[in-house]
């Protein structure tokens, strides 16, 4: 598998994880309560869980898939890009963890730093590896800005997360997380077109030089 198609496969990945990082946090719940008497109570921090983790494992195709297309460039800006998505993979990671061990603890759930931890390392990553994808200038138009935007969504939105829903006992509002997952299905969605438009070309060329 070439890099163009591994970079193919990350974005679709990337993609799907986006839909499914909103659909947990927008809809599962209600979903999974409607259908509540033919799934067992028990069964469904489970299901939770490994959506979660499903999730988290596709959105690290996304870093991936912006190395896999060189849209961090060479040189030092490549290895900050690197670096950045390294953080990104942590800060994943930590999601995992979280998600396991809240549907393990529920009686914890606000008592811990692994999904708060997470959402820090996701910010930092895909903030350093967005301004490498800006330096480098390999990609153009709105592709180039999808990796700033995704590392920006979070803290911006936390004021009023802070604002008008944190409190006591209470998690933040799920419809403003869930959000977070259109911008990460646009970064997706952004590697994808690239690797198309790349290999496309290439075919193209390899066209007119056997013509």
């Amino acid at each position: 598998m070439t890099n163009r198609s591994k970079a193919s496969f990350a974005g679709i990945a990337c993609m799907a994880g986006g839909l499914t990082f909103s659909f947990y946090f927008i809809a599962l719940h209600s979903l999974l309560k409607a259908f509540s008497p033919p799934i067992e109570a028990g069964a469904i921090p489970v299901v939770k869980t490994v959506i979660s983790c499903v999730a988290s494992v596709c959105l690290a195709c996304g870093p991936i898939g912006l190395l896999a297309v060189s849209a961090a460039g060479t040189g030092r800006v490549k290895a900050l890009g690197v670096a950045g998505a390294v953080i990104t993979l942590l800060g994943l990671v930590s999601y995992i963890t979280g998600s396991i061990y809240i549907y393990s603890f529920p009686d914890r759930a606000f008592k811990h730093l692994f999904t708060p931890g997470g959402s820090f390392l996701l910010t930092l990553g895909m903030l350093l590896l967005g301004i490498a994808v800006l330096k480098a200038r390999k990609l153009c138009g709105w592709r180039a800005a999808t990796p700033l935007l995704v590392s920006l969504y979070f803290p911006l939105q936390f004021p009023l997360q802070a604002l008008l829903f944190l409190g006591k006992g209470r998690g933040p509002n799920p419809i403003l997380l869930g959000a977070w997952g259109v911008f990460w299905l646009a970064l997706g969605y952004a590697v994808w077109s690239i690797a198309r438009e790349t290999t496309a070309t290439r075919f193209e060329l390899e066209g007119q030089a056997a013509s």
